[in-house]
């Protein structure tokens, strides 16, 4: 029975090695890039990067022609993104008007624990629009956070938030949903508290 690195081990190991080796300089080099060449670089390798959107120094994001981040979205510095590359078509998305606070990671893939053989399992991960995520908070793979949902710092998100709430712990629970000022702002969702219906 092959196990987790298949039918070669050996150039599996070789080849994760060549892989983690060409992230780390990539991201060690981008590191020392002046933030708007940095930018276009991240435009480039990045399936989406929104106008207004910032990934600061110090990120991590593997494999990121599988993330895509909409407009108006500030990522931290410490966060560290895992998309799947064995599983085809699993994505990281992040919506609009994000707030993603330093050290959050996010986790596309896994292992399938009730094989000896550890095979790869991935799901896509989705953050709605208007979404804070807290310092530390760890989102693991499938999760679906909606749109205005806030996440505790240190949170460990095992599970979909629905829209407009505050969720924390380990694992995160639903503590309140979100109290809004009213801020005339015009979002698509006519269900949204945010929607301005003068």
């Amino acid at each position: 029975m092959p196990g987790i690195l298949g039918e070669n081990p050996g150039m599996q190991v070789f080849l994760i090695g060549l892989s983690g080796w060409v992230h780390h300089v990539l991201y060690g080099v981008l590191d020392l890039i002046p933030p708007p060449f940095r930018t276009w670089i991240l435009k480039a390798l990045l399936k989406c990067l929104g106008a207004n959107s910032f990934v600061d120094y110090g990120c991590f994001i593997r494999y990121p022609w599988t993330c895509s981040i909409g407009t108006g979205t500030i990522i931290n510095n410490g966060c560290k993104f895992y998309g799947s590359h064995n599983v085809s078509g699993i994505e990281v998305v992040i919506g609009d008007h994000c707030a993603i606070a330093p050290n959050v990671h996010i986790y596309t893939a896994g292992h399938d624990y009730s094989s000896l053989a550890l095979n790869d399992i991935a799901q896509s991960v989705t953050v709605g629009n208007h979404v804070w995520i807290g310092a530390g908070a760890i989102i693991l793979p499938g999760v679906k956070i909606g749109d205005g949902a806030v996440i505790g710092a240190g949170s460990v998100v095992t599970r979909d938030v629905p829209s407009y709430t505050v969720v924390a712990g380990v694992p995160a629970k639903v503590l309140q949903k979100r109290s809004l000022q009213s801020e005339n702002i015009r979002v698509s969702s006519e269900d949204s508290p945010l929607v301005d219906k003068r």
